[in-house]
């Protein structure tokens, strides 16, 4: 059985549903921001793609504990120091705990650092584990990030450009974005990472069953 409808309803029931699928779209994009006092805020608008070559969706780090750090792969001194003591907090922390934190790690040299050179990175380090990913995007991307962070010593415009001299320094964000704390990493202080990241990640636990 088929119904005739006028032209006018037609064209009613047309710009309703094209309303309709711009309120849904309207939600669906605010909905991909953090709010202006997250930490993870910094990532929005941000275009970044991991090591397998995806690109990156920061709301999968949404109400995960999250330890970010800034590394390039041909760092000969810090940087695999501090991934190989990361690697190996990761490891240690009990399986409850690891189910909900992610580690993150940002190249600052994104020129050299292609998603298969982290990936290698990765390898070499044993840190190609789940729950651990290595970010990269290009030069303007990654500037914007670590100028948020004030990663580089901004007092000299030709230093802030050079790998080699940025802040080695560990963000640990909470489930609700929050930065609670920055670490010294060079190097890592294994034990307090282990204690505090388990803290921290139960304590969201306990919390989301109270609510």
């Amino acid at each position: 059985m088929f119904i005739w409808l006028p032209n006018q309803l037609v064209r009613f029931c047309q710009q309703f549903l094209i309303g309709l699928f711009a309120c849904v779209w309207f939600t669906l994009s605010q909905a991909a921001t953090f709010p202006a006092s997250s930490f993870l805020s910094n990532l929005d608008g941000i275009e970044l793609v991991d090591q397998s070559g995806a690109t990156f969706n920061p709301l999968r780090l949404a109400d995960h504990v999250v330890l970010f750090s800034f590394i390039y792969t041909h760092c000969s001194s810090t940087c695999p120091v501090q991934t190989r003591v990361l690697a190996d907090v990761l490891q240690a922390l009990p399986d409850d705990v690891r189910r909900r934190v992610r580690f993150v790690s940002v190249s600052i040299d994104p020129k050299v650092d292609t998603p298969a050179q982290l990936q290698q990175f990765a390898e070499r380090l044993q840190a190609d584990v789940d729950g651990w990913t290595f970010l990269t995007g290009n030069q303007d991307q990654i500037d914007r990030l670590t100028r948020q962070l004030h990663l580089f010593d901004e007092s000299d415009p030709q230093l802030a450009a050079t790998p080699q001299i940025h802040r080695t320094d560990l963000w640990l964000v909470d489930s609700l974005g929050r930065m609670l704390q920055r670490y010294n990493g060079d190097p890592p202080d294994r034990d307090r990472l282990i204690r505090e990241l388990s803290q921290v990640s139960r304590m969201a636990t306990g919390a989301s069953k109270t609510n």
